[in-house]
């Protein structure tokens, strides 16, 4: 908790949750297509989350392309930890998820200077931790970026080692390899935000930490 509290002093965060589309080898068969993301490539869509410096804790990677990231969620041992405690504190999500007691999303439409405002900004500065994750492992691993030539199963592996590896260099305090600019066409499908709605407990926790912590 401490590590992301210096980020941007959110506080109880003990990771942040998001997917990455990785592209695989089209499938082909009658169940090709479920493979198929929102961008028309064949991916699949892995679950990561990340801690404060840029590790991995979870990778989920036996999902299809086609499959919206809290789907992926609701089904996995991850929310099953942290919804019954067994892992302590709070995950930071994108408007892509729905604000629960355990997992906090931003406000939408917050009036400038507000405590709500607070919250956000704080939110996006931490969260941002996941997105540098990715950027680092994919720089790492060049394969991550471009379709791997592999069907589901074996790039699922493929990408769980890569992450593994990622660890052993973070642990390690390998340079960071230099950022190069993503080709459009391999950025990850922006995430179906419209039906996602936030649970009554999740609002109701939210606005506790907003009084308790951006006041």
């Amino acid at each position: 908790m401490v590590g992301f509290y210096r980020i941007a002093k959110f506080p109880g965060v003990t990771g942040c949750i998001d997917c990455t589309h990785i592209r695989i080898k089209a499938p082909g068969g009658p169940d090709g297509e479920v493979y198929r993301n929102r961008k028309g490539n064949f991916s699949i869509n892995v679950q990561v989350i990340a801690g404060p410096k840029l590790q991995f804790f979870d990778v989920a990677a036996s999902w299809p392309g086609s499959v919206h990231d809290s789907r992926i969620f609701y089904n996995s041992r991850a929310r099953v930890l942290y919804e019954t405690k067994r892992v302590p504190g709070l995950l930071l999500g994108d408007a892509g998820y729905p604000c629960l007691s355990f997992l906090m999303t931003p406000t939408a439409d917050v009036p400038p200077d507000s405590p709500e405002s607070r919250l956000v900004v704080s939110h996006i500065r931490t969260r941002i931790t996941i997105e540098r994750a990715f950027g680092v492992r994919k720089r790492r691993f060049p394969c991550l970026d471009m379709a791997l030539q592999h069907l589901a199963e074996r790039s699922a592996v493929i990408t769980t080692a890569c992450a593994a590896l990622h660890n052993l260099a973070v642990l390690k305090h390998d340079a960071e390899p230099q950022a190069v600019a993503m080709p459009h066409h391999l950025r990850r499908p922006q995430t179906d935000v419209a039906n996602q709605t936030d649970t009554l407990l999740g609002s109701r926790c939210r606005t506790r930490l907003i009084a308790r912590a951006f006041n």
